[in-house]
């Protein structure tokens, strides 16, 4: 499925480089999966090129993001921090106040890009996202930390590939998209 089968002479009539532009692409992908292929790429020389054996021509490598939803629109990524602050008196505040970056993360798998999973999910592929920070703390102990941490949304997925015959589709996926100066802060 998703191979094309045409002669030597088809192809010299109608050149390798169009046959890559207009094969569509039909291979077993889920339902409403997007899918994104590579063309294999056929040489034929000259003394060939009028012979009537078929070439294969078709999608090396066919990958889709697949079961795509949006499961938070209010995640704090607890794994980053992004700013913290001390007291070593009882009862005293403390307040964070600082630029600071936020990291985008993006799982990938089955040999999917990062460029390819964040423009099936519609954001940004740059690893992070700046973040002005300023919060004050509750009245604290000694020994305790006030942290920032970003704050966003988070994206579950698996991603797709039909590669030479065969499909496969990775586990659970998942990728956090910071919000620009959004952070929450607390006492840990």
């Amino acid at each position: 499925m998703g191979w094309k089968v045409i002669t030597r002479r088809q192809l010299r009539i109608i050149g390798t480089a169009a046959v890559a532009s207009v094969m569509a692409i039909a291979v077993a992908a889920p339902v409403g999966a997007d899918v994104q292929g590579e063309s294999a790429t056929t040489t034929v020389s000259d003394s060939d090129s009028s012979s009537d054996d078929p070439v294969v021509m078709g999608p090396e490598v066919s990958r889709a993001v697949v079961n795509l939803s949006r499961i938070s629109t209010s995640y704090v990524n607890y794994a980053e921090t992004i700013g913290t602050c001390h007291v070593i008196s009882a009862g005293v505040t403390c307040q964070i106040s600082q630029s600071s970056t936020s990291t985008r993360t993006v799982q990938l798998a089955l040999g999917a890009s990062r460029g390819f999973v964040t423009g099936k999910i519609g954001i940004s592929s740059a690893t992070s996202v700046s973040v002005q920070i300023s919060c004050t703390s509750p009245p604290m102990q000694p020994g305790q930390v006030f942290r920032a941490r970003p704050y966003g949304e988070r994206y579950r997925y698996k991603i797709w590939r039909y590669q030479y015959g065969s499909s496969t589709t990775s586990g659970w996926l998942y990728t956090f998209n910071p919000y620009q100066n959004a952070f929450s802060c607390g006492v840990s």
